[in-house]
């Protein structure tokens, strides 16, 4: 198992201990994230398309987190032979988590010298949080997985 993996799990956990704490730890961040949306594109103007983009990211990457771990079930990663396209569904919440980190947080922080607020202080070190922690938990899902895939088989 991979040394990032090994640091973030409890002692003793299975890879599909793993794959689930991961998953839905990514879960749960995508779900705030898409409520905090909803209630973005209410209270936003008709002409606002960045919240309304950001619940049909958000709802994409729900969609496509739960085609990644299904292809990282042991039986799945055993049959597939090339890469298919669940396991590059895992790219949509990859990119959105990139978006979330770098446009919604640093961008923020990078225009903030010519309109500060702590408010948006906040928000944007918020989203750089939410961005990395969502990427981070990707990332150690896939670690599992290609742990997973790289053994040897009994």
């Amino acid at each position: 198992m991979h040394d990032a993996v090994a640091r973030a799990a409890p002692p003793g956990s299975t890879p599909a201990q793993l794959i689930v704490r991961f998953a839905a730890k990514s879960l749960i961040l995508l779900i705030v994230v898409l409520g905090i949306s909803i209630v973005s594109v209410f209270r936003a103007p008709v002409t606002a398309s960045e919240p309304t983009l950001r619940v049909i990211w958000s709802v994409a990457s729900i969609i496509t987190l739960f085609l990644y771990v299904r292809e990282l079930r042991p039986d799945q990663l055993q049959k597939r032979k090339a890469i298919s396209v669940g396991a590059l569904s895992a790219l949509v919440a990859w990119a959105f988590s990139v978006y979330l980190c770098f446009y919604l947080g640093v961008w923020r922080i990078v225009l903030l010298p010519w309109h500060f607020s702590f408010r948006q202080l906040f928000i944007a070190i918020f989203w750089v949080f939410v961005g990395y922690r969502l990427a981070h938990w990707l990332w150690l899902l896939s670690e599992v997985g290609v742990s997973e895939a790289e053994k040897p088989e009994s």
